[in-house]
């Protein structure tokens, strides 16, 4: 539920769709949105990642975090470059 509520305020706070890097954090925002529907809607999809193994689960919440440090950075990046 706090999910939900972070993705409507993000959304709601945050709604530009501009050709520049603005664009990451709208993006972001309805992701976060979307995936809070989906897990309130579908809640068996949670079942899928309990089901996986420890070594599969280390290595997309690396992947994953990898990922979402870059998008910070190139965000801090270019919000202070422009």
């Amino acid at each position: 539920m706090v999910l939900l509520i972070c993705g409507v305020l993000m959304v709601m706070g945050h709604n530009l769709w501009v050709g520049d890097w603005r664009v990451i954090v709208t993006v972001v925002a309805w992701a976060v949105l979307i995936e809070s529907i989906v897990l309130i809607l579908a809640p068996r999809i949670l079942r899928t990642y309990a089901n996986w193994s420890e070594k599969t689960m280390v290595t997309w919440l690396r992947v994953g975090g990898s990922l979402w440090v870059l998008a910070g950075v190139v965000v801090t990046y270019c919000s202070h470059v422009h």
